[in-house]
């Protein structure tokens, strides 16, 4: 009897492929379904997995992007405050404003202050900003505003503006170094400087 039961169990784990037994098809069906089951989750993993980090990149593109215009904005801001400030200092030690962009440019130019510190870098780059600008055409102001002590002064007036401001809006200076947006609508509405050679333009 043992005999017998030992030669089935060598049958059963030798058996030829006419003779096969079907527990090992089972065994291997069992096995790719496994497979197939764990495929497309691995496949659903990725796929998050994917969309998370090109979210992620986006959000950090994103921010940069908004970052660097927001710099840009405080900048240009800046170098109209700047502007003003320079042309107020001008006028203080000449007791007259500027009569053209060649001689307020030579003037900020020998004014640049000193790079000592950190905090005289960081104006010395604003007033250098300020001058590229203003050289280029980027940036225009009034010259021959009247001084502070004429009645016809009016430290709300716009002293200074970007070139594209009179067609298409952007960022104006006035008198009292306020940089403010406007329109090109609100801008041709807006008081500018009185000048020595006219009478203030509404």
């Amino acid at each position: 009897m043992q005999t017998t039961n030992l030669s089935r169990e060598l049958t059963l784990h030798t058996a030829t492929p006419e003779n096969e037994p079907v527990f090992i098809d089972l065994a291997n069906d069992i096995a790719e379904r496994s497979m197939a089951a764990r495929c497309p989750l691995r496949a659903r993993r990725s796929a998050v997995i994917l969309c998370l980090l090109t979210t992620l990149v986006g959000f950090i593109l994103g921010g940069c992007s908004d970052d660097s215009a927001a710099q840009e904005i405080r900048t240009r801001r800046a170098c109209l405050v700047e502007l003003a400030s320079q042309y107020r200092l001008f006028q203080e030690q000449n007791g007259a404003a500027p009569e053209n962009v060649g001689q307020f440019a030579e003037f900020i130019n020998a004014k640049q202050p000193p790079v000592t510190d950190s905090s005289a870098k960081s104006e010395a780059n604003i007033v250098s900003e300020s001058l590229i600008r203003l050289a280029d055409g980027d940036m225009m102001l009034l010259y021959n505003g009247v001084p502070a002590s004429d009645p016809a002064f009016d430290p709300e007036a716009i002293l200074g503006f970007e070139a594209t401001v009179p067609s298409s809006g952007g960022y104006v200076v006035t008198a009292n170094g306020d940089a403010k947006h406007v329109s090109a609508k609100v801008f041709a509405e807006s008081k500018k400087v009185a000048t020595i050679n006219k009478a203030p333009s509404l």
